[in-house]
């Protein structure tokens, strides 16, 4: 299977520049408060069963905060289940992801060349979330998505909501 998926995104930063002479020294924290953006999901998985694929996904996207923009890459190893796929009907198409890794996440000033306020260097990654994928299209399935994504390293927490359209293609009999 082969899924891609588009969101709105709320929600900020809050870190230290990627230094050890920074890192923990207040007058170096920044907290960009929420903001609205958007980015995008695309992942490749395998089926064992009708209700469970496993795969790899990456993810990008950026929040503006006013002064600030938040910008965001991770990948992972990826787990999406149809826990309702026995139940038959419109429960087997409501499903839930898992996907850890790494990320990385930088926060500047909008529209400035300068150094990062937020800068992650390489970090932990974690989303999890819910979907529905009752609408069909050949062998296309689509429908809304709910996301929690973090990204974290010792000198940030970025944690970001998605509310978007999710697409996959199945392939196979």
């Amino acid at each position: 299977m082969v899924g891609l998926a588009v969101a709105g995104h709320v929600g900020g930063a809050s870190g230290y520049p990627n230094d050890v002479e920074k890192i923990d020294r207040e007058p170096y924290h920044t907290n960009t408060g929420a903001g609205l953006g958007g980015g995008a999901a695309l992942w490749f998985g395998w089926a064992i069963a009708d209700w469970v694929t496993f795969g790899l996904g990456i993810s990008g996207g950026a929040v503006s905060t006013g002064d600030e923009l938040v910008r965001s890459a991770a990948a992972g190893l990826r787990v999406d289940l149809f826990p309702g796929w026995p139940l038959g009907g419109p429960w087997q198409d409501v499903g839930a992801f898992f996907e850890t890794g790494f990320g990385y996440t930088t926060t500047e000033l909008a529209g400035e060349d300068a150094d990062p306020l937020i800068e992650s260097g390489g970090a932990s990654h974690l989303a999890v979330g819910v979907f529905y994928e009752g609408i069909r299209a050949w062998q296309f399935s689509m429908g809304p998505l709910a996301t929690v994504d973090l990204v974290w390293s010792p000198s940030v927490l970025r944690p970001v909501g998605w509310v978007g359209w999710r697409v996959a293609y199945y392939a196979g009999p």
